[in-house]
């Protein structure tokens, strides 16, 4: 039935002809024709750019049964992906503003589920098991100025990753002398040419 639809298959034919000519003109052809069929499927989702969030969005779409592709006018991750600093913020950053607390909660469980992928359960988005977690935590220096409107808004915020003040010999080297508060915050840092790479060969 498919080989009687033209429109499942595309061909490619060459042709070389002989012709005679006195009066009238006698030509014999031959010609020869490949040809392969078309598969013609439908698409469900495409996603418009291959950084990170478009290469999640279709690993979600994928892992939902859905027919999706991926369409990027440079290399995966070119744009913004490639030049980000890789910290998995879980809102601390935006409790610094009052403005932004809004925008805190909704990605609370960001560090936590970004650290069960990098350990290899990958049942809530990508396996990030061979992407590179180049520092578990990040660390605030805190000011005495900042420290009571910190603890406010992160408190109001409600945060999973709320920050932990540690004792000098538990400071990075680099900070082990500085005046005030060093305070660990568990945000991973992950890298995000390593995880570009980890998630286009999923």
């Amino acid at each position: 039935a498919d080989q009687a639809d033209p429109r499942s298959w595309s061909c490619t034919c060459t042709c070389t002809c002989i012709c005679t000519c006195t009066c009238t003109c006698t030509c014999t052809c031959t010609c020869t024709c490949t040809c392969r069929k078309v598969i013609v499927k439908s698409i469900d989702l495409v996603v418009v750019g291959g950084g990170i969030a478009g290469l999640w969005i279709l690993d979600a779409a994928i892992r939902a049964g859905l027919s999706a592709v991926c369409v990027e006018a440079s290399k995966l991750g070119s744009g913004q992906s490639v030049c980000a600093q890789g910290i998995i913020h879980g809102g601390l950053k935006y409790t610094l503003k009052e403005r932004d607390l809004s925008a805190a909660s909704p990605i609370s469980e960001m560090p936590a589920l970004w650290a069960d992928l990098a350990s290899g359960d990958p049942q809530l988005g990508p396996d990030l098991s061979e992407a590179v977690m180049s520092s578990p935590c990040t660390w605030l220096w805190r000011t005495d100025s900042l420290a009571s409107r910190l603890g406010m808004l992160g408190a109001k915020a409600a945060l999973r990753t709320k920050p932990s003040t540690v004792d000098r010999d538990g400071r990075p080297a680099l900070m082990r002398d500085a005046p005030g508060a060093v305070l660990r915050v568990d945000e991973p840092v992950f890298d995000t040419r390593s995880v570009l790479k980890t998630m286009a060969l999923a």
